[in-house]
């Protein structure tokens, strides 16, 4: 009980007295509008695989948006996804894009959950261009589509994370094989090695070869995984390239960075440093280019009120050179950072801001030359 009063005391003085510091209105800065939609309950995804081609996954509908004429067309109406009264309200837990030759697929994991977080969350679906959502794989937890969408990694949670079961889906075949105890990250980009969290490697990441079976363990501190919504992971032949952010408040100034870790030689490279008084938005998205040659991050700072109770923050959106550090604020709002999503050749940046209050989410575009 001491150490419980103990612990509870120092939060509370620590959010007591620090305070944010103040500053007159501050600019607003933002790339042209492409669309206005209504917010999701949860967030939402932004894909843009193909130069006209743009895709908006969320609780409040998917879009359809060609980013040079402007348009934007529903492609699923919100009522038509399942909710969670769990959660009261819709999410899209995951979701991914695949094109194909003449169309594209979209799959989907919704959050269909009554009760009890340690419950499978709910069920995958494939949209296919023109046709009704279908329902693939139920009572799941996590699930990641291949590049070429024929396979799914998928998991069955147990009572506790060391007994969350890690499956392969062919989708074609339909039928599934269980591979160990782990959570999907992201499939390679010949789709046939697979990352994964091994939760009882702790502090490891691996490596599975989905043609042979091997596992190979990866020396990454996964701790980075539970302090972020996701981490931006790229491949290199059979490694994983993964960007993810240092945050002061979790490590101190010498921890306020953007890092790179290289699978090939387990190493971890400081790309960027955070700005004086900015945080990382830890909780929003980071984006890789196609080529890798860039980064996309969302940082916050607070002007108005108390840390953690923040009246008046300001997002600030940063373009990152891979191999230089250097690095551009392309956008600064007052409302929510959200998605990121490149171009294909990387000459321009998609982005989404949320205003809860005004019910809206934004969709911007900006050039990054």
């Amino acid at each position: 009980m001491s150490l419980a009063k103990s612990v509870l005391t120092i939060v509370f003085t620590s959010f007591v007295l620090v305070n944010c510091p103040t500053s007159p209105q501050f600019e607003t800065q933002n790339g042209k509008e492409l669309a206005t939609i209504g917010v999701p309950e949860f967030g939402g995804h932004l894909f843009w695989p193909a130069d006209d081609e743009m895709f908006f996954v969320g609780g409040s509908g998917f879009y359809a948006i060609n980013p040079s004429s402007k348009e934007i067309n529903e492609i699923l109406n919100s009522e038509k996804i399942p909710t969670s009264s769990l959660l009261n309200g819709r999410n899209i837990v995951y979701a991914t894009v695949v094109l194909l030759e003449d169309k594209y697929k979209i799959y989907y994991l919704t959050d269909e959950r009554e009760t009890g977080f340690r419950f499978n969350r709910g069920s995958l679906y494939e949209l296919e261009e023109g046709k009704e959502p279908q329902k693939i794989i139920a009572n799941i937890t996590h699930a990641k589509v291949s590049n070429d969408g024929l396979r799914v990694a998928y998991v069955r949670s147990g009572e506790k994370r060391l007994n969350d079961s890690l499956f392969v889906y062919d989708i074609e075949s339909k039928e599934s094989k269980y591979v160990r105890k782990a959570l999907p990250l992201t499939f390679s980009a010949d789709n046939n090695m697979l990352l994964v969290d091994a939760p009882e490697e702790q502090f490891q990441l691996s490596t599975i070869d989905l043609v042979t079976g091997e596992t190979t363990s990866l020396n990454f501190d996964n701790k980075y995984l539970y302090q972020q919504k996701e981490l931006a992971i790229s491949w290199n032949a059979k490694f994983p390239i993964i960007a993810f952010a240092e945050d002061r408040e979790q490590f101190g100034e010498d921890g306020s960075a953007l890092k790179k870790w290289d699978g090939e030689s387990e190493t971890i490279e400081k790309i960027w440093g955070l700005p004086e008084k900015e945080s990382f938005s830890l909780s929003l998205p980071i984006a890789w280019s196609m080529d890798r040659s860039m980064i996309a991050k969302w940082t916050n700072r607070c002007y108005e009120g108390l840390i953690g109770n923040c009246a008046k923050r300001r997002f600030t959106l940063h373009v990152i050179q891979n191999a230089s550090g250097l690095s551009e604020a392309v956008a600064k709002t007052a409302v929510s950072g959200a998605s990121l999503a490149f171009s294909p050749d990387g000459s321009k940046l998609a982005y989404t801001t949320s205003n809860s209050s005004a019910g809206e989410m934004k969709l911007y575009l900006i050039n990054t030359n």
